[in-house]
């Protein structure tokens, strides 16, 4: 898989949190999964999440394209109902990847994650609630690394997050269009945009 260049921007960077503001279809699923499938191959034991503002988008964003991609290292066949695939790591171990639905993010109470993708996060409802209420106590004890990305919404709470970098180093935010991502026909953007 090759980026394209803005992604590979955010790819490379290393930052513990990373903020991406985009227009649509810019590839955002593309650029989760890879990195997802990633870190969960690089060593054994690792449990990555992905969380979508609903379940159903979870399965019907990224679901597919995850299995795509991971199947040629599944340690068992993917649980279905729950999405969860298990796959062989290249220290010959087993790691987790999971999606889920913001609306249930209170069921990861106690559990743990080494690297998180809140995708479309513009649209979690009752977010800073879930967040840190929730979600934090599961980043704490591996030191997630965490992937923030939507299309901006308006000054919400995804806004917050976008500023976060003026507040501390740990967080780096980009902001790119639709035009950004050179698979996507000019023309067809422009007629959209009339």
């Amino acid at each position: 898989m090759k980026f394209h260049q803005t992604q590979s921007q955010v790819a490379e960077d290393n930052h513990k949190y990373r903020v991406v503001c985009c227009g649509r279809q810019w590839g955002k699923t593309t650029l989760s999964v890879w990195e997802m499938f990633g870190c969960a191959y690089a060593k054994n034991g690792r449990r990555i999440g992905y969380f979508a503002p609903t379940f159903i988008q979870a399965r019907d964003i990224a679901w597919k394209m995850l299995k795509e991609i991971t199947n040629p290292f599944w340690s068992k066949e993917p649980n279905e109902t729950r999405l969860e695939i298990y796959i062989n790591t290249a220290d010959k171990g087993e790691s987790e990847i999971v999606l889920k639905g913001w609306e249930s993010v209170d069921s990861v109470r106690g559990t743990q994650f080494d690297f998180v993708v809140l995708d479309e996060v513009a649209k979690m409802r009752n977010f800073k609630d879930g967040y840190e209420a929730a979600l934090l106590g599961a980043l704490v004890y591996r030191k997630a690394n965490v992937l923030f990305i939507s299309t901006p919404y308006g000054y919400n709470h995804f806004y917050d997050l976008y500023q976060m970098e003026k507040q501390s180093q740990d967080y780096k935010s980009y902001h790119f269009t639709s035009y950004d991502n050179p698979h996507l026909p000019k023309e067809e953007l422009e007629l959209y945009k009339k």
